[in-house]
């Protein structure tokens, strides 16, 4: 509104002078007799009966707004000063050297730059939901759908799988991710279960299969997960390279054995009920691989490629698994409270519309209200 009205600009009669001009207090207060003058003289010449004829009003003459709302948002220092340069001039050049050194600062710190990746990991889901249009579609077959990217001059590619899970809840989805140990009965690594880091309940780190297209392997992931009981979705974000504190207290970047630590992987994965009081889930997944060399993620994708029906199946048999007696104990008992906060998730769900292959939410499901300017990864 202020910026506005100070587009009215007052022209004071006989003198040419606007409200605008820096020098209207100096030049109406000299010319305030010379004015009365003129107008005695005038009131003389209408009639000359000894009475006050009445001043003439000040004319309001509109100036082009958009004009000067553009001038405010520039940098132009010439010509008269816009309503955006008079409020940045209440800054003084030290205070605001003072202040670009404090961001800077802040930029600069560990917590800041560990916010940020995590809000890069978040939002990173919304091209799991909808993909960037760079990808190929490679499969289109009964519900499930696959792209593949592969970028040229790099050493990593990406796949976005999704999936129709058929009828299964949530925390049957999610029991074979969760409960790594009824995956794995012979295992005798101590971290075949879920291992919070201490950081977080969200935060976690547990041994994965991750399919690289043409084949499995089994890698120990960093698990970031959120719980949206607004739209009604389940989301992580794995890695498998993560900073880990040693005994020095020291931290240090995670490495997976052998030949394995040379595969980076990171993945955004969506479990999303249908919603509306229909049953079933849907999954979105996307994940970029990186191969370590151009050989290697030409020999992954292209192998991919045609392994995606058996890619889907071993997905839908995951899942089928979590209807099993040894799951359903696991869900029932809910130890750590994981599945009561999917079924929190679903009770939200129900409340908005259906959601199937053809018809997922756009951004807005995963958008948050002030995002960073950041990516992953």
């Amino acid at each position: 509104v202020r910026e506005l009205t100070q587009d009215a600009q007052i022209i004071i009669p006989g003198t040419g002078t606007s409200s605008d001009d820096p020098n209207f207090s100096q030049r109406s207060t000299s010319s305030g007799s010379n004015n009365a003058d003129q107008d005695n003289n005038n009131n003389n010449a209408n009639g000359g009966n000894g009475g006050t004829a009445s001043p003439k009003m000040p004319q309001f003459q509109r100036g082009n707004s958009q004009s000067r709302l553009a001038r405010s948002n520039s940098r132009d220092m010439s010509g008269t000063r816009s309503p955006g340069l008079r409020r940045a001039s209440l800054l003084s050049q030290s205070e605001a050297a003072e202040a670009r050194a404090a961001i800077a600062r802040m930029q600069e710190n560990m917590l800041y730059k560990d916010v940020l990746q995590r809000a890069g990991q978040y939002q990173g889901l919304t091209r799991a939901l909808l993909g960037d249009g760079r990808a190929t579609l490679c499969y289109d077959g009964p519900g499930a759908q696959l792209w593949v990217y592969t970028p040229p001059g790099v050493s990593w590619f990406e796949y976005r799988l999704v999936c129709d899970l058929g009828t299964a809840s949530l925390a049957q989805c999610c029991a074979h991710c969760f409960e790594a140990d009824l995956e794995r009965p012979n295992c005798t690594n101590k971290t075949s279960s879920p291992k919070a880091k201490g950081v977080h309940p969200s935060l976690f780190t547990a041994p994965t299969s991750v399919s690289l297209l043409c084949m499995r392997i089994d890698m120990v992931l960093e698990r970031f997960r959120w719980y949206n009981n607004e739209y009604g979705f389940y989301a992580e974000s794995s890695r498998s390279v993560y900073p880990i504190r040693g005994k020095d207290g020291e931290l240090k970047q995670s490495t997976n054995p052998s030949w394995k630590g040379k595969v980076v992987v990171h993945s955004q994965h969506i479990w999303m009920p249908r919603g509306g009081g229909a049953p079933g889930t849907m999954s979105l997944q996307l994940v970029r691989i990186d191969a370590g060399s151009r050989a290697a993620r030409w020999t992954m994708s292209s192998f991919g490629k045609r392994a995606a029906k058996g890619l889907i199946e071993e997905i839908q048999s995951a899942v089928a698994r979590g209807a099993e007696p040894a799951y359903a104990e696991r869900i029932a008992n809910d130890k750590l409270g994981f599945y009561s906060q999917l079924a929190k998730v679903e009770a939200a769900a129900a409340k908005r519309a259906t959601v199937s292959l053809n018809s997922l939410p756009g951004e807005e499901a995963v958008k948050r209200l002030y995002p960073l300017a950041t990516q992953w990864p």
